[in-house]
């Protein structure tokens, strides 16, 4: 759990907040949504961790690493889970995959064949496919199943200038 963390203000100053103070919720934070030129960048952190026993430890990190060969597409960059799953009814994944999505690909994007939720790129693909195909998928799901999906993945850079999927 963490307990604090340090934080350099994009005016230079720096400060020690606690997780509420980070606003820390599942998959969220208030650095998340700073304006442009005025994030907090986090230098350090304290965290509270609670003992266990070495074979506990590695029997639970065997199941976790088990789990994500299984269930992810482990080995090909991606941009990881890409939408958040939707507050009621079936996960992003599984209505990306209902629709038949998987495999849908934008330039060097594509969507995962083991995982839907999960936009991999096969070494050719640039951030703007990704973001692209990210657009296309949500405007489907959106259209067939009258689900707003969320990107999860924070674009980071210059993209004005951008024009979204219609």
């Amino acid at each position: 759990m963490l307990v604090e963390a340090s934080v350099l203000r994009s005016d230079g100053t720096e400060a020690t907040l606690d997780a509420d103070g980070l606003g820390l919720s599942y998959r969220e934070s208030r650095l998340k949504h700073a304006a442009p030129g005025a994030a907090d960048v986090v230098t350090w952190a304290s965290f509270e961790l609670t003992a266990a026993e070495p074979d506990v430890i590695t029997a639970r990190l065997d199941e976790i690493r088990h789990w994500r060969q299984a269930h992810q597409p482990l080995g090909m960059p991606s941009a990881g889970s890409f939408f958040r799953n939707p507050a009621e009814g079936p996960s992003a994944g599984a209505l990306i995959d209902e629709l038949g999505l998987k495999g849908t690909r934008v330039g060097g994007a594509s969507i995962s064949h083991k995982h839907a939720n999960f936009i991999v790129n096969d070494a050719e693909g640039t951030a703007g496919d990704v973001r692209r195909l990210g657009e296309q998928v949500a405007a489907i799901v959106r259209r067939e199943r009258g689900v707003e999906l969320v990107p999860e993945v924070v674009f980071a850079g210059h993209w004005s200038g951008w024009e979204p999927t219609a």
